[in-house]
């Protein structure tokens, strides 16, 4: 393993101790004696893993892990003490200390605890990163949504835009009701806009024959053709015979 270790104990004998047997496990290990140089060390190298003392003189442990899980959440934390007290069990809890190792401990003990703590380091990186994977990929397409949607807006904007300038009458239905109408076929009823019903353009005399066809078209699903006279506003004629197609959208 590359990782490293902190070991805060003003016990040098036990310190050095640890650290020996921890290299000889390929983890790298850092020794220090009070809290001072153990931020020294922490401002220039992030550990994944600190093995804290709770008595340090007239220090407590808890100063330092308090300050260090604020600063980097992610830490594990194992305290190693000669002091089995209560009240220091559930502060480590509410701090969200890894393990809680009461001395005189085996080295076996604290190489399992290392190791578990190690794996949950691992477990939660990975996590992270994931997460981090994960939105960054939700961001990628969300901005490729917007980019083809806007794509498409510009695509039918020309498509209508070419709809509306053609030389022939267009006129989009939708459940009878005239959704697009085109620039010839305004002229041809003599009208600058048009939304309501379509019967409204067709002369009395077509409108049952003009339905029939809209639905024959609908449910063959192929073009067909009628010849109907369509009502204008011109003051020079008041009806205009007409060829129409009509074509499935559906």
């Amino acid at each position: 393993m590359a990782d490293k270790i902190l070991i805060l104990d003003d016990d040098p004998h036990l310190g050095q101790n640890l650290c020996a047997f921890f290299r000889n496990k390929d983890v790298d290990c850092v020794l220090v004696s009070n809290i001072e140089e153990a931020e020294r060390e922490t401002e220039k190298t992030f550990f994944p893993i600190a093995m804290v003392d709770l008595v340090l003189g007239e220090s407590s442990g808890f100063q330092f892990i308090e300050r260090y899980k604020d600063r980097y959440p992610d830490s594990e934390i194992i305290i190693i003490t000669g002091r089995e007290m209560l009240a220091d069990a559930q502060k480590a809890i509410r701090l969200k200390v890894f393990d809680f190792i009461v001395k005189p401990f085996r080295l076996k003990t604290v190489w399992q605890s290392v190791q578990n703590a190690l794996k949950h380091f691992e477990i939660v990186q990975k996590e992270k990163r994931f997460n981090a994977s994960k939105a960054e990929y939700a961001q990628r397409l969300e901005q490729q949504v917007r980019e083809k949607t806007e794509t498409l807006k510009k695509t039918a904007r020309f498509y209508k835009k070419m709809a509306y300038d053609i030389p022939f009458g267009i006129v989009l239905i939708v459940d009878e009701k005239v959704s697009f109408i085109n620039k010839m076929a305004l002229e041809l009823t003599g009208r600058e806009a048009f939304d309501g019903h379509i019967m409204e353009l067709v002369h009395e005399s077509k409108q049952k024959s003009f339905k029939r066809v809209m639905q024959e078209t609908l449910k063959r699903q192929k073009p067909l053709m009628l010849r109907f006279r369509i009502l204008t506003r011109s003051a020079r004629q008041k009806e205009l015979p007409v060829r129409g197609w009509f074509y499935p959208m559906d």
